[in-house]
């Protein structure tokens, strides 16, 4: 038997979900898709046989849909679809549990950062604390060696009703990176020194940040964003030292939930459509009107 006759399911699972996923349909039933797939690919092959390959071959597209689907979810990623029981073997989007249609131009969202400078991806970062109220957020006095890039406040009475919480504090400190490859163990232990120095105040942490955040006494918590993704040993990094790792898709998927997403779409032939222009002249824009803090 050919590869075209003996395909290898697995491979050819994960190509099933990559392309359900960047697709735009809001129903999707996995065994009919899995059937045509064999169809394209094993040309050679008797319908019989296809049938016959067709269950295993929906069992592993569904195992590698869950594993996806897991990951999201432990990243607080909002998932496209559910797997429904009835009907079985069948993909819903999410749509009817109201999120918002920015989800489906994440892509372009996040190409769209790729292309705006660093300065401006600084000023989204920091749009990102103010979104999830985040106090007093903005960004650090603008430089290219690197080290403190946007910073807040984290103020626990607007997120719990505890009594004892109520003056509890957090200083948020946070580096903005646009990478193109992973993010190894050694990036996340610079970051870490910069967290030190901010402690120690000295060094290029304390001098771009504003006095009152550098003299203040309450706990730091540093957070990375990038564009990409982190690996294993950056993780593990990560968590040892207290560091939260922000990557390409948990940016994107907070930013959709941002009051001014709608700025970012017009509408062409009746439809919306992201606006790559509006998008990075919004964070531009941020930019321009910027005053350092004293």
């Amino acid at each position: 038997m050919s590869s075209k006759e003996n395909p290898d399911l697995n491979r050819l699972a994960k190509i099933v979900i990559d392309e359900i996923l960047s697709s735009d349909k809001d129903r999707v039933n996995i065994e009919e898709y899995c059937r045509r797939k064999l169809e394209e690919t094993c040309v050679g092959l008797s319908v019989l046989q296809i049938a016959d390959m067709l269950p295993s071959f929906v069992e592993k597209t569904i195992n590698h849909f869950k594993r996806i689907d897991k990951d999201k979810r432990s990243r607080t990623i909002k998932p496209d679809y559910e797997l429904a029981e009835l009907p079985p073997n069948t993909l819903f989007r999410y749509e009817a549990n109201g999120l918002s249609y920015a989800r489906r131009h994440r892509k372009e969202i996040l190409n769209a950062i790729c292309e705006m400078n660093w300065r401006s991806f600084e000023f989204l970062c920091a749009h990102l604390l103010n979104t999830n109220k985040i106090t007093k957020s903005g960004v650090s006095r603008g430089t290219k060696e690197g080290g403190i890039d946007f910073y807040g406040l984290l103020e626990m009475r607007l997120f719990s009703t505890m009594v004892f919480l109520k003056g509890a504090k957090i200083r948020i400190i946070g580096q903005a990176k646009r990478y193109t490859n992973k993010v190894n163990h050694k990036e996340v232990r610079v970051f870490r020194t910069h967290k030190d120095d901010l402690l120690a105040k000295k060094g290029n942490a304390a001098k771009k940040l504003p006095p009152w955040f550098v003299e203040s006494g309450f706990p730091v918590l540093s957070i990375l964003m990038i564009t990409t993704k982190f690996t294993k040993g950056a993780k593990k990094f990560a968590e040892e030292n207290g560091i939260v790792l922000i990557d390409g898709e948990q940016v994107v998927e907070d930013l959709t939930k941002s009051k001014n997403v709608r700025e970012w779409f017009s509408r062409k032939n009746g439809t919306l459509a992201f606006d790559k222009v509006a998008f990075i002249r919004f964070f531009e824009k941020q930019k321009e009107s910027y005053q350092p803090n004293s």
